[in-house]
């Protein structure tokens, strides 16, 4: 039986290359597999439900290709957007490093410190938290080019390498995505309100 904590990919038996056909061929030997399970002991039939849970969210995640990885610029994805580069990244068809139309790709780094850059890094609030969110991913060996840093106010960070911390990818199955993580960035929006307005001096009451 599958742990929780594993990959859609786990749970259904399949692999990042299966096209639509094989991901719904392992759904099925999974449901098949489950009744098995299911029969065998009394305990069985305490856990399998969980389990069965688990096959269905994973053939739901991995069945719409929206939901379970990256994608190059100008896909149209199934809430009818199109993927383009933010306003402030390189513009397309623009060249950059002897490569034309530089923003045709997929970017990731090795460096946690230089996603969690406000120039990639989009806040948001929750309750009274302030948090970044990330994709941490897995990349396949030799499928990527890197380059140097095209953020000019970024400071490196321990361990990293201005040199080659823009990965550069053209195929979205080169990618996996292993995690979400949310970090915060502001552990109480109303302490950071209130320290501030102490310093400059304005009644904290008075500010919303």
């Amino acid at each position: 039986m599958t742990a929780s904590t594993s990959t859609p990919y786990d749970i259904l038996g399949a692999t990042q290359t299966d096209n639509d056909y094989r991901l719904r061929l392992a759904y099925y030997k999974r449901i098949h597999q489950y009744k098995q399970d299911r029969l065998q002991t009394p305990e069985n039939r305490k856990i399998t439900p969980e389990y069965f849970s688990l096959i269905c969210r994973a053939y739901e995640t991995l069945s719409d290709r929206d939901k379970h990885g990256l994608v190059m610029p100008s896909t149209v994805v199934s809430s009818g957007l199109r993927i383009c580069p933010p306003s402030n990244h390189i513009a397309r068809p623009t060249s950059a490093f002897g490569i034309a139309d530089f923003s045709n790709g997929i970017f990731v780094t090795p460096s946690i410190y230089y996603c969690s850059d406000p120039t990639y890094a989009v806040t948001f609030t929750y309750n009274d938290e302030r948090l970044i969110c990330l994709l941490e991913c897995s990349v396949k060996d030799g499928t990527f080019n890197s380059f140097k840093s095209i953020v000019p106010n970024y400071v490196a960070h321990p361990g990293d390498d201005i040199n080659t911390i823009e990965w550069r990818l053209t195929n979205p199955a080169d990618i996996e995505i292993i995690s979400v993580l949310f970090i915060p960035v502001t552990k109480s929006i109303t302490e950071a309100v209130q320290t501030r307005t102490k310093k400059l001096g304005i009644d904290p009451n008075s500010v919303k």
